[in-house]
């Protein structure tokens, strides 16, 4: 008898699809702040748009409320001063969280800067105070508005931009106390 014939050959395997590039990192919420500031101006989901409020004074602890969704307890917000924030409404701007860094490293060493602050939330609150810059302008400065996002609070490609500006004032100067007045000598 003749031989076995052997098995028809397989068909050679079906290329393997190529691999999918990986997902870019969600962005973070939007930070969105209730009283005791108001909404300036509001915009849509573009890149070069952002919600503003305001106004937080300055060289005063304030506490902000956040409101709406996608942040905890526990959660870092960084505010960093912006000289002239028109820049940022720009096409082509860096909307990045540079300065970062700085303050986290001021902020470490219980010093202040007036490069910006960090706040935790907790109870959908964060408490503030931003240092008068000497550069501030009422009109043109504000603050980004960052979270944290990573595992290195020193490296700021770890940090997020918000669609979010933060406005600032100069406080008003404390109300009067009181005339005291000492008691008059007597010899």
């Amino acid at each position: 008898p003749p031989p076995p014939s052997p098995p028809p050959p397989s068909p050679p395997p079906s290329p393997a699809p190529p691999p999918s590039p990986p997902l870019p990192p969600s962005p973070p919420p939007d930070v969105a702040f209730g009283p005791p500031l108001q909404p300036i101006g509001s915009c849509s989901d573009q890149p070069s748009c952002f919600n503003q409020y305001g106004f937080v004074p300055l060289g005063v602890e304030t506490t902000l409320t956040l409101s709406g969704a996608g942040f905890s307890d526990g959660d870092t917000l960084m505010f960093l001063y912006v000289p002239d924030s028109t820049v940022l409404f720009q096409p082509d701007a860096e909307r990045d969280c540079s300065g970062a860094f700085a303050v986290v490293f001021a902020a470490e060493r219980g010093m202040v800067t007036p490069d910006g602050t960090r706040g935790t939330v907790a109870n959908e609150r964060v408490v503030v105070r931003l240092e008068p810059p000497d550069s501030f302008d009422p009109t043109r400065s504000a603050y980004k508005v960052c979270s944290y996002g990573g595992t290195n609070i020193y490296d700021e490609s770890h940090y997020f931009i918000s669609h979010s500006l933060v406005l600032a004032e100069y406080a008003a100067p404390p109300p009067p106390g009181p005339l005291l007045l000492s008691n008059p000598r007597t010899s």
